[in-house]
């Protein structure tokens, strides 16, 4: 994670200064984000090698987690993304929310490498979701349990986003000029 005084183009270097880098290998300490525990009950946390986990126990759930010690306004997110299910079946979403002021507003950029889509949506309050990019096919998603990279640049209203190197979407929206950056 790192601020950048303005978007940047896909593969170039980041100005600014780096604020985060973890491969969660060290658990809570780094980051602040929540450990579960390991047990079948975990519903999400920390386990190797260098994963942070959610486990959802029901069709349809969602859940996210921001890093509760970065709010920032102009940024650059990078994150490495896979579904690492027992099995396929059915669809999945994973991805990063960004300038989240609390768990009832934020952005989203999600992915299912399942069925091979991308959404970007904006959650407004509880249970209230707005898309700014509807499901779309893409052919820079890895499917499965292929690692996919993500990159989010955020500076101002202007957000761009790339896949796995690839510029994939741009988008501007002031609803939310900084906040917390976090997984979903």
């Amino acid at each position: 994670l790192a601020p950048v005084p303005a978007a940047v183009p896909p593969g170039d270097q980041v100005a600014g200064r780096l604020v985060l880098e973890d491969n969660f290998d060290a658990g809570p300490g780094k980051s602040g984000l929540e450990d579960e525990g390991r047990g079948k009950e975990s519903t999400r946390g920390f386990h190797s090698p260098g994963v942070y986990h959610f486990l959802l126990a029901h069709p349809d759930e969602t859940r996210h987690v921001a890093l509760p010690r970065f709010a920032v306004s102009n940024f650059t997110l990078e994150i490495e993304v896979w579904d690492n299910s027992d099995d396929f079946t059915g669809s999945m979403s994973a991805g990063v929310v960004f300038r989240a002021r609390d768990n009832d507003h934020f952005y989203a950029f999600l992915i299912d490498p399942r069925t091979f889509q991308y959404s970007v949506r904006k959650y407004d309050a509880p249970d209230k979701w707005t898309d700014l990019a509807p499901w779309t096919q893409s052919d820079f998603i890895n499917g499965r349990a292929e690692h996919n990279m993500v990159r989010v640049d955020g500076d101002g209203d202007r957000f761009s986003i790339t896949l796995n190197g690839q510029p994939l979407y741009s988008f501007s929206d002031g609803s939310y000029p900084f906040g917390m950056l976090g997984m979903i």
